[in-house]
């Protein structure tokens, strides 16, 4: 479409206003006419291309002859509402098939529809098997999403705020209208299709499968981009509101199947913010930290135990002998980051936008520039550093906690500690080149973690969660994927965690008494629905009968029965799901899975921004100035939930294309492969199994085991052969093959072991 230049508009406003002044305007009833005899030629136009399997938009617009483009769209869309004008496969429009008297019915019949429906604004959530469900705006706790059943979202995307059209009554409509969308840039696998043309494969699987490029567009339009690349793509205006939009390439990431571009395409399309620049380090090296009264405690024995790959150490822990007999000290020293990056400062506003450090496979983007992260606030072995310590009264033979004190320090730690070397130590081994001192300290904490452990079980009753994690490892620069390493709790990581959860109370409690607004860490209950869930997955692995947890007790004294077997994982594995996330709010609300009824997060300020926020606040309480306002942390609350979660999908999203992809290379025949799997969900459309070996979900279509012989029973979990009797229930071991291992979609189709045919 071309657009007149600027001496054509002025001839147009000039003209314009001569034909207003002299009357030549159309009136009201003459643009009545012209829209419908609009609405015939379209009409008549679209009719005379029935027998070719309809018009194309374009086609049907050029037989028109010039119109204008906005009142054609208008009216094509009344027309296509009303009935009269049927959108067909790939696009195409035919009038619908009716005399005058019929027509005339059909436009009387949906009048009489439009008064008798109403609508909802709300937010759409697309299921990849194209039904979807809409939260509406402003509803009342409890109430029910509306369904939008497969054909009728409108072309709406997940996260994009619609309009719905819904009966009367009935919690079932259709997407009218798209009324803002949620995002317009996504990220996808070049690819064709014989039907669609160019178009690209959406990484996330709520959106469409296929996303197809501006209608034309050509190998030459596409650049540097070629089939199988990851690409970034943008909207285009929808044409019409019942079609998927359509996407235009905006830069190439890289070929999919290389570890380092999988990682590109998971920042781009989860909008993790970037590296910082060489200059923002450099700034940053050359801060200089508030100068406040501090504790010299140097000559304290501490250290530190962390990943053996961390490079950012942000708390060290030391013991000694308390102010009374049969009491301890337990010192937890946390990098003081606050005095670096005060409220405010540009190296607040960097980390505020992060939000968190994100820690992908062979990828970490830092919460603070690395000249904080790794060096000046991190407390490293042998280095002097400032920290924001919490001292413990701890009685040693209950390990209650009597007293707190929170201070501000310099200390130096002795050792830097992993794990596993931890680990190695409480087994009884003896470690080389350690100190008398730090031996000391490590036996001290030992000791103190298993009391404090058994009176927090005791006394909180927390949920004893134990599910191992399958690890990605990566290697290498740029990186390639090494395998997958099973990382489980140990006692070593109790005694760090118990530490921790110690200190992060004593500060909740403190800043609770105290009134100095600051953020909790909540954690909701789950609801009756999901733990009624949770009892029948219980009961079908054998667990016991008829369970109820509808007491926090009894779901606790449940879970201390499991062994640590696959079986226990997966009822683990099943509880979590069952869970609601935890969240950062202004008021405290308790911690249903810790059992604690007050608790925030302190502990993290290098790579968590709400702990480096209650730091800023105690500081500025400490040191006589104004906090933030509770308002304002109401609203940083908010977007810390919010980015906490995205951080975790895009760590979610690229831990699992890499399992995949460790998979696929493992079973290079697939046919012949056979995998251990359990049964995890059952439904009508088939079973969702878990590999434990991959920490990988997979989907097993009905159809690969018969779909005309098994009943689902959705209430028992369970497939039954409708002739044999036999079960396939929530917990069955069952053996299985890849079938389609999708490293873009991030799924994993499932077959039977041995069965070749395929769907």
């Amino acid at each position: 479409m071309s657009f007149p230049g600027f001496r054509d508009i002025l001839l147009i406003c000039a003209a314009g206003a001569r034909l207003f002044s002299a009357g030549f305007f159309p009136s009201d009833e003459h643009i009545m006419t012209t829209e419908k005899q609009l609405r015939a030629d379209i009409l008549r136009a679209a009719s005379a291309g029935n027998s070719k399997g309809g018009l194309r938009r374009e086609e049907l617009r050029r037989r028109l002859g010039r119109v204008d483009e906005r009142h054609f769209r208008k009216t094509v869309q009344q027309l296509v509402s009303e009935g009269l004008l049927l959108r067909r496969a790939g696009g195409r429009y035919e009038a619908a098939a009716l005399g005058g008297g019929k027509r005339q019915k059909a436009v009387a019949g949906r009048r009489k529809a439009a008064a008798e429906r109403r609508t909802v604004v709300g937010t759409i959530q697309v299921n990849n098997k194209g039904f979807a469900f809409v939260t509406p705006e402003n509803a009342s706790d409890g109430a029910e999403d509306y369904f939008v059943p497969p054909g009728q979202t409108g072309g709406a995307l997940s996260g994009d705020r619609v309009q719905l059209i819904l009966p009367k009554e009935g919690n079932t409509g259709a997407v009218e209208k798209v009324v803002s969308r949620a995002r317009d840039v996504f990220v996808g696998c070049l690819t064709w299709q014989l039907d669609g043309g160019y178009g690209i494969r959406p990484l996330r699987r709520d959106l469409p499968p296929f996303l197809a490029l501006a209608e034309g567009t050509t190998e030459e339009d596409l650049g540097r981009a070629q089939l199988g690349d990851w690409v970034a793509a943008k909207l285009l205006e929808q044409t019409f509101e019942h079609t998927l939009p359509r996407v235009e390439i905006t830069r190439r990431l890289g070929r999919e199947g290389s570890v380092a571009a999988d990682l590109k395409a998971i920042v781009r399309e989860y909008d993790l913010p970037s590296a910082y620049t060489a200059q923002s380090e450099e700034q940053a090296a050359a801060v200089t930290p508030l100068d406040v009264p501090r504790e010299d405690c140097r000559a304290l024995t501490t250290i530190t135990i962390d990943p053996p790959d961390a490079k950012d150490f942000d708390d060290a822990l030391s013991v000694e002998p308390g102010p009374q007999p049969g009491q301890v000290t337990l010192g937890v020293h946390i990098a003081d980051v606050a005095c670096f990056v005060p409220a405010g400062s540009r190296l607040d506003r960097g980390a505020r936008k992060r939000g968190f450090t994100s820690y992908l496979p062979g990828l970490t983007l830092p919460m603070l520039p690395k000249s904080l992260a790794t060096d000046r606030c991190s407390l490293q072995e042998g280095e002097e550093r400032q920290a924001h310590s919490v001292f413990l009264q701890i009685d040693a033979a209950s390990g209650e906690v009597l007293s707190s004190r929170r201070t501000r320090t310099v200390i130096c730690s002795r050792r830097s500690f992993s794990y596993e070397e931890v680990e190695r130590f409480l087994a009884g081994e003896k470690l080389s080149g350690l100190t008398d001192d730090v031996r000391v300290l490590l036996g001290r904490l030992g000791e103190l973690s298993v009391v404090m452990r058994k009176r927090r079980a005791a006394v909180e009753g927390f949920l004893p969660m134990t599910l191992p994690e399958m690890q990605v490892l990566c290697g290498g620069q740029p990186p390639v994927l090494v395998g997958l390493r099973k990382v489980e709790a140990s006692p070593a990581h109790e005694l760090v965690e118990e530490m921790m959860l110690a200190a992060n109370e004593a500060v909740a409690r403190e800043m609770q008494k105290s009134g100095l607004p600051g953020l909790f860490r909540n954690h909701a209950a789950p609801e009756p629905e999901q733990m009624e869930l949770f009892a029948a997955q219980a009961e079908m692995m054998g667990l016991g009968k008829k369970l109820h947890f509808e007491s926090r007790s009894k779901l606790v004294r449940f879970m201390r029965k499991l062994g640590s077997d696959s079986g226990s994982q997966l009822v683990n594995l099943a509880l979590l799901r069952c869970l609601p996330r935890a969240q950062y709010q202004l008021s405290n609300n308790g911690h249903f899975g810790l059992g604690k009824d007050v608790y925030c997060h302190f502990t993290s300020p290098i790579r968590r921004y709400p702990d480096l926020l209650v730091h800023q606040q105690l500081l500025a309480r400490d040191l006589g100035k104004t906090p933030r306002t509770a308002s304002t942390l109401a609203e940083l609350a908010n977007a810390c939930n919010a980015r906490e979660q995205n951080v975790d999908q895009a760590a979610f999203a690229a831990s699992d294309r890499l399992k995949l992809r460790h998979l696929a290379n493992q079973v290079t025949d697939r046919a012949a492969a056979c995998l251990e799997g359990v049964i995890f969900r059952v439904t009508n459309g088939g079973l969702t199994v878990y590999l434990e070996e991959y920490g990988l979900m997979g989907f097993l279509d009905i159809r690969h085991l018969g779909e005309d012989v098994w009943q689902c029973d959705e209430k028992r979990l369970t497939l039954v052969h409708r002739y044999s009797g036999e079960k396939r229930r929530f917990g069955d071991t069952i053996y299985v093959r890849p079938l389609v291992v999708d490293t873009v979609r991030n799924d994993l189709q499932l077959a039977p072991a041995g069965v070749l045919r395929d769907f």
